[in-house]
Order: C-alpha cells, then sequence, then structure tokens
C-alpha cells in the first residue's frame, strides 16, 4: 500500500510537471508568434502611413508610369539611383512630404482611412518596391520615438497577445544596437543576462547598420502557466489527499484490529487464569468434602464450604466486572445516586480492602483537609472507583506500598488526590491507560494479575458522576490520581 500510495503520488508529480513544462513551451511559441506578429505589423503600418503623401509627391513630378516602371526594373532599392535625374528629384519632393506627414502620418493612426488601403491593393508589385526602397530610406534617417511610441506598441501587444489567449502583465522596450531608446514602458527594468525578455526585431534594415529589437518581458508569466494547469493541480491534491486519508485510516484500522486481537488474546488468558484458580479450589474443596473422613467432620466441612463459598464469590466477582463494563458502554447501567459523605465512602472502601491493605503490609495515610464533602454519587459504585484505585497502588509496586489519600475543596468542587509510591506508568501507555482491557505490560508478559478493565471502569463511572480524572505519573517515581466532583449543598 505504501509503495503504491507512492508511486501515484510521484506520477502525478510527474504528470502535473510534465504539463507545466508544455505550457511553459506553448506559452513561449504564442508570445514569439505574437511578437513576431507586432514587428511585421509596426512596419507594414508604417509603409501604409507613407504611401499615399510618397506616391502623390512621385506622381506630381509629371513623370508617366512607364519611365516609372523602367527605373524602377534598374534596380528595386532607390540606393542604385542615385545619379538619375528623376531620383534626385523624387527625394528633393519626398524631403519636404517626410517633413510635413512625420508628426502627423508616422504616428499610426489606430484606424488606417479606407481610401490609403484601396490605393495600396492598385500597386503592382514593381512600384511596391520601388515605394517600399524609398520609404526605408527616409523612415531610416528619423528617430525611433518618430516612427513608433509606447502607446502604439501596448496597443499591438494587447490586441496579439488576446488572439493567442496570453492575458498577463507586462513590460517592453525598443533597443537599437543593443542600448535602450526612449520607447518604453514606465516600469520596465533591464537586466543584464536579458533571460526572462522575449525578443522581436523591428524595422528590419538590409544594411544592418542599424537594428532595432522589441523586448517584452511577461512579469505575470510564471503564474499565468500555474493558472492553466491549476485546476489540474488542485484536483491532483485533493484526489492525493483523500487516498492518504484512505490510506492512513486504513493503517490505523489495521493496526487497531491487531491491537484488539492482541489485548483479547492476552484478556482470555487473564480471564481463564483468574477463573482457573478458584475453579481448582472448588474442585478440590469438594473432593475432600467427599472423603469420609470429612463429611462425618463437621468443623473440616464447614472450612471447605467457607472456602467453596469465597472461591465462588471471587468467580463472580470476576464476571461481575466484565458485564458492568459492557453495560456502562451499552448504557444499559442502572446507577442511582443519592447524597453521600465523600469521606465516609472513602473509609467505608479503605475497610472492605483492609485484609489486601495488611497483606500487602502498605502504609496508608488519611489527610481530609476538605471541609466540604457531600457528593451526588451512587454508594457501590463510587466505592468500586475508590478500591480500583487503591488496588491498583497495592500491585503495582516493587516496595512497601505507601499510600496518601488527601481531600480538598476547590471553588464548588471537592479534589480527591490518591497518590503512591509504585512503578508508574511509562509516557507513551499514557494515553491508553483508560481504555477497556489495556494494561502496561512489560514485553508480552504482564507482571501482575488482572483483566485491564479497572481504569476503563473507573473513567466510565466518573463520568456519569460528571467527574473528572487526571492521571500524573513517572516511570519509576509513583503515580498522582486526581479526581474532581461537584459538591452539593
Amino acid at each position: 500500500m505504501t509503495t503504491s500510495l507512492a508511486g501515484i503520488i510521484c506520477l502525478q508529480g510527474y504528470l502535473i510537471s510534465d504539463t507545466y513544462h508544455k505550457n511553459e513551451n506553448y506559452f513561449k511559441l504564442n508570445a514569439h508568434r505574437a511578437l513576431t506578429s507586432i514587428g511585421d505589423k509596426i512596419q507594414n503600418r508604417e509603409f501604409v502611413s507613407l504611401f499615399d503623401a510618397i506616391r502623390k509627391a512621385s506622381h506630381s513630378l509629371g513623370k508617366n508610369e512607364h519611365i516609372l516602371k523602367n527605373i524602377c526594373s534598374q534596380s528595386s532599392t532607390a540606393s542604385t539611383l542615385e545619379n538619375e535625374e528623376l531620383h534626385l528629384r523624387i527625394r528633393k519632393a519626398l524631403d519636404s512630404v517626410v517633413s510635413s506627414v512625420k508628426t502627423d502620418t508616422i504616428g499610426f493612426k489606430n484606424n488606417l482611412k479606407h481610401h490609403k488601403a484601396h490605393s495600396l491593393s492598385s500597386v503592382a508589385d514593381y512600384e511596391y518596391s520601388f515605394y517600399q526602397s524609398l520609404i526605408r530610406e527616409y523612415t531610416n534617417k528619423l528617430n525611433i520615438q518618430h516612427r513608433v511610441n509606447a502607446h502604439q506598441i501596448s496597443y499591438f501587444l494587447d490586441s496579439e497577445l488576446k488572439k493567442n489567449d496570453i492575458n498577463i502583465d507586462y513590460e517592453f522596450a525598443v533597443f537599437k544596437n543593443g542600448i535602450t531608446t526612449p520607447v518604453k514602458s514606465a516600469n520596465f527594468v533591464y537586466d543584464n543576462n536579458g533571460a526572462n525578455f522575449f525578443k522581436s526585431s523591428l524595422f528590419g534594415n538590409v544594411d544592418q547598420t542599424e537594428n532595432f529589437q522589441l523586448l517584452v518581458n511577461f512579469t505575470g508569466k510564471k503564474s499565468f502557466v500555474i493558472e492553466s494547469i491549476g485546476l489540474m493541480v488542485i484536483l491532483s491534491v485533493i484526489l492525493s489527499l483523500i487516498i492518504m486519508s484512505t490510506f492512513f485510516y486504513a493503517y490505523k484500522l489495521l493496526k487497531s484490529q491487531r491491537n484488539v486481537s492482541e489485548i483479547k488474546t492476552d484478556f482470555i488468558n487473564n480471564m481463564t487464569h483468574e477463573l482457573k484458580t478458584p475453579i481448582a479450589t472448588i474442585n478440590l474443596a469438594l473432593d475432600f468434602i467427599k472423603n469420609p473422613k470429612v463429611i462425618n467432620d463437621e468443623k473440616m466441612r464447614a472450612t471447605y464450604l467457607d472456602m467453596i463459598d469465597q472461591e465462588n464469590k471471587r468467580i463472580h466477582a470476576q464476571v461481575e466486572n466484565v458485564l458492568r463494563i459492557s453495560k456502562m458502554e451499552n448504557r444499559e447501567m442502572n446507577m442511582p445516586k443519592g447524597r453521600e459523605n465523600l469521606h465516609d465512602l472513602v473509609q467505608s472502601s479503605i475497610q472492605e480492602i483492609q485484609d489486601q491493605i495488611e497483606e500487602y503490609g502498605a502504609e496508608l495515610q488519611l489527610n481530609f483537609e476538605a471541609t466540604k464533602s457531600h457528593i451526588l454519587a451512587n454508594e457501590e459504585y463510587f466505592k468500586t472507583v475508590i478500591i480500583n484505585i487503591i488496588d491498583n497502588s497495592l500491585k503495582y509496586t516493587e516496595q512497601t506500598p505507601k499510600i496518601n489519600i488527601i481531600s480538598e475543596n476547590v471553588k464548588n468542587s471537592i479534589i480527591l488526590k490518591i497518590e503512591d509510591n509504585g512503578v508508574g506508568i511509562n509516557k507513551k501507555d499514557k494515553k491508553n491507560i483508560f481504555e477497556n482491557f489495556f494494561r502496561e505490560s512489560t514485553g508480552n508478559l504482564h507482571n501482575v494479575k488482572g483483566y485491564g478493565l479497572g481504569l476503563a471502569y473507573v473513567k466510565q463511572i466518573l463520568d456519569d458522576h460528571q467527574g473528572e480524572i487526571i492521571i500524573e505519573s513517572t516511570k519509576g517515581k509513583g503515580t498522582l490520581v486526581i479526581i474532581k466532583l461537584p459538591l452539593i449543598s
């Protein structure tokens, strides 16, 4: 299960990573496509903006189309026409045209006029090439800020990015021969390596004397790519959490079932041992009673009958403890309560196990400091609480048991403390001491007889009495049991 879970998580991680890189490459492809289109559109826009004015200027020279065609057929560039009279005259006319239209026409108005587009569509290829050469020659003389501005680049960027489904923040700048020009966005910052920038050529120059580049930094690229796989990541995380939760639940359930199996086996062994001893004693006593010598001896017969009675009560008490726990868990326990004095209940409980206290040679000290000690309790069940706690203090010790019982009042409650010098409880076992059948052990061998029901039973009874129980213990330094109960008038 662990291997499968790890494999599934690793596979999901790989798929998410692979999708991220694919989306990142797809973003780069769309971004480069958009920037290339922007470069072409800005250059074409410049040509379209100047074309109509330059065409009219050339026609105003009085030269017919036949002569213009012959000149254009010699070369598609204006640089080879320097010695031709026509070229000189056109250049002179263009000087005045460019100076008059550069502040307006080169401004690239967002809406191209219809008659300009119509004029351009009627131009033959040779004439288009001629005008293109002339326009390039004269626009190259202009400063970059006279050819394009930041607002126009933003307009084209927004338009092209929208077509390619890219909706993120960006900063840009136009570079000339590697140096930043004034045409840039307000918050543009250039780092030396330029690794995060997308580049596109602007205003291609035949002789490469000037090289303009548009650099765009998509500041939200990473977030944009992550958002593109956001739904996939969220679903993967949710599914992974569900799988992990199921895995850990199954693991906890299996572990719990194993513990329950071990506890039940231990309980059955202890129960068998606890019942086997009194049963064996009863059988032995019965055998003696059947003996003719004993059956006629009234004194010996009474002794063995008393032994049978004691062992029978012992069996009954063991079975009753188990039945009480079952009834309390099923909420079938009938526990009528009345006004009781806690101090009297403690003393009465001690008297019932006085023989056991003497057997262990225990030192018991009472220190009742509480001035108010009346509680609402069931005498029989509450005495069982005190007896169980004292019984644990007697059994779980490696020396002469010393038990100190103290009572005190705190506001509207009475606190009963039972402190001993026993072996204490391991820190890891403290959280389980109120569970049914749990018993602290050394390895797989329990050193003390019992079923592990005592403290579980105590907790159930105190809960029914609206009481609290706290156990403070350090291994090898004894245990302090604190019981808090509400007082009644």
